[in-house]
């Protein structure tokens, strides 16, 4: 009895410490089981948001599977208009982009594939709510004043987001196998020896009335020894942070980690 006090005392402790002035949701689904082995917060896992630069590991899979895309080293040209991270500011191929979550490729690529063909994708995937209607630059990520006045059409759950994670990892999507082993080649790898892998991506955006409260994401595989995974982390703030403020992707991610580890996961 004692053991299980300070068990719950010290999980209500670690949810204070990470999940402070956040709503959290955290998935942790099991390839080999085919079971959740942890699902946290999961009436807000079941919320559809705008995926933002999550969005991007679909994207590719469009892009590799239309031959747009031909490998990692499919390189954009870059138009010369200076973008607010200096890293965007030159070319990319397919793996920096999405390394360094280059807005610009993504809205370059879109236009490639077209309404149509990427909505006939999202149907395919059963992504989300598959709504393109905010613009095919923009659908997907927090409406800004490049945007044009688009909105953010495009909404996913973390729930979805394991489901289409999970049949990429299987290679069930229906689409080629080479686009699905070639996207899964280009996601960023962070890795914790021994043994221990994570290939995923943020995301980062706003909700909220004013657009001020931070929308994070990070969707990954993690893979631990002979174990498999998918995690799906995202979260909202439920007020707004003072400045200056960490994106939302790279703060999930962080999160990501951390429960993780008091799994010994990672």
């Amino acid at each position: 009895m004692l053991k299980l006090i300070l068990l719950i005392l010290l999980v209500s402790c670690a949810t204070k410490r990470n999940f402070s002035n956040r709503n959290v949701c955290f998935l942790l689904y099991n390839l080999k089981t085919d079971k959740f082995e942890k699902e946290i917060n999961p009436q807000f896992c079941k919320i559809q948001y705008p995926p933002n630069s999550s969005f991007k590991v679909a994207l590719a899979v469009m892009g590799f599977d239309s031959g747009i895309l031909k490998d990692e080293n499919t390189t954009f040209k870059w138009d010369g208009e200076k973008r607010f991270l200096d890293v965007w500011n030159k070319d990319h191929s397919a793996r920096s982009w999405m390394k360094d979550s280059v807005v610009w490729y993504s809205q370059e690529l879109s236009p490639k594939l077209g309404t149509e063909k990427m909505t006939d994708y999202l149907n395919k995937f059963e992504y989300g709510n598959r709504d393109m209607s905010g613009g095919i630059k923009y659908a997907w990520l927090t409406p800004s004043p490049a945007s044009e006045g688009k909105r953010n059409s495009l909404k996913i759950s973390a729930y979805e987001q394991v489901n289409f994670l999970k049949n990429l990892w299987n290679q069930t999507l229906p689409v080629s196998q080479d686009s699905q082993i070639k996207t899964k080649n280009i996601l960023p790898k962070d890795e914790n020896p021994p043994h221990r892998e994570l290939l995923g991506k943020t995301g980062s955006g706003f909700v909220g009335k004013e657009m001020n409260l931070r929308l994070g994401w990070y969707v990954a595989h993690l893979k631990v020894g002979l174990k498999e995974f998918i995690v799906v982390t995202n979260f909202t703030d439920e007020k707004e942070m003072p400045q200056p403020r960490n994106f939302g992707g790279p703060e999930a991610k962080e999160l990501t980690k951390q429960l993780l580890s008091e799994d010994d996961l990672f």
